[in-house]
């Protein structure tokens, strides 16, 4: 295997070259290392052709002259790759030494697998004593993963180790999408055929810096929502396939984790448009989600409500996916003799 990382970076310049470095660091070395630099106005591509220098060339800096997004840089590096396997890392992130390694063996000894993705462990603000494991969960072999993947996101983009012959099938992540376009990739792959394998130990650091875009948590609920929507749109088979109950839970669990955020951040107006959503739509009970708007709009926003709500989206996810794992388990039993 001949894997090459890719990170896109960002006004990184303070935490880019520890994102390399751990690539430099790892037991089993890629071919190259492919830093794009996203039109950084921090210093970042001079970090970059700093490590290049150093490293001969197993570096290989790549700079837009205008800033084009996530998806688009991504992209970019990997279309300027060599590699048959490409491993994703964020330009703020760390592979643990031994996460090549490690998901090599795994594909090695999985071959029908087209996307190997691990677990890792989550690290606030840039201290270890914070980090704690993020489980990513999985599906199982010879079922379609993407009933499943509809109900939750279970693949850790970060530190995940993908074919790039589907890379190129998928057509690779949709620029058109600010956010949760790796979820929309994913989706793209499982409705396609590839098979995911889950690696059931931590091998990269997730850090969460206070800037990254996971502390944009409307935006991203935001995204993830349209995602789901805009399948549900273009495909309608998907309703059969996952199931109307699960679709149903699916969005509801979304839209109340939006709502939740919106709530965080005072933006109540926007949460209660986000309910009457819900409520049109019958998917909840509204006398149950009135009380708890109106305990979280009483002047300072309810703790308790926030959490409710919360729970709640994450109880219905959590519902969701039992049922679609009972389901396929069933498909799978023997026939009851008499």
């Amino acid at each position: 295997m001949r894997i090459s990382v890719v990170i896109p970076c960002h006004n990184r310049a303070s935490l880019v070259r520890e994102a390399v470095e751990s690539v430099l660091a790892q037991s089993l070395p890629p071919v190259e290392i492919i830093c794009v630099d996203d039109a950084s106005s921090d210093g970042t591509w001079d970090v970059l052709q700093a490590l290049a220098r150093r490293t001969e060339g197993r570096v290989r800096p790549i700079r837009h002259e205008a800033n084009q997004g996530a998806a688009a840089t991504q992209n970019t590096a990997v279309a300027a790759a060599t590699g048959d396997w490409i491993c994703l890392l964020g330009d703020d992130d760390l592979l643990l030494p031994n996460a090549l390694l490690r998901l090599t063996e795994s594909q090695q000894a999985n071959p029908w697998a087209g996307v190997v993705h691990p677990e890792c462990w989550r690290e606030w603000n840039l201290d270890p004593a914070t980090r704690r494991l993020v489980r990513a969960g999985r599906h199982i072999r010879n079922r379609d993963p993407f009933p499943l993947l509809f109900q939750t996101d279970f693949v850790n983009t970060v530190g995940a180790l993908i074919r790039r012959d589907w890379w190129t099938k998928a057509g690779g992540m949709d620029p058109g999408r600010v956010m949760a376009e790796d979820y929309d990739f994913w989706l793209r792959l499982a409705r396609m055929g590839c098979d995911f394998l889950y690696v059931p130990e931590p091998l990269y650091v997730y850090r969460l810096t206070g800037d990254n875009l996971s502390h944009r948590r409307v935006e991203m609920n935001r995204g993830m929502l349209a995602v789901l929507e805009d399948w549900l749109r273009k495909d309608p088979e998907i309703v059969q396939i996952v199931g109307p109950a699960h679709v149903r839970s699916r969005l509801v669990s979304q839209r109340l984790k939006l709502i939740h955020a919106l709530l965080e951040t005072g933006q109540e107006r926007q949460a209660r448009a986000e309910l009457r959503i819900v409520w049109r739509a019958g998917l909840s009970m509204p006398p149950v989600w009135r009380l708890r708007l109106k305990l979280a709009g009483r002047g300072r926003r309810s703790p308790r409500a926030l959490r409710l709500i919360k729970t709640t989206a994450n109880l219905l996810r959590d519902r969701a996916i039992a049922l679609v794992m009972a389901a396929e388990d069933s498909k799978t039993q023997p026939p009851v003799r008499n």
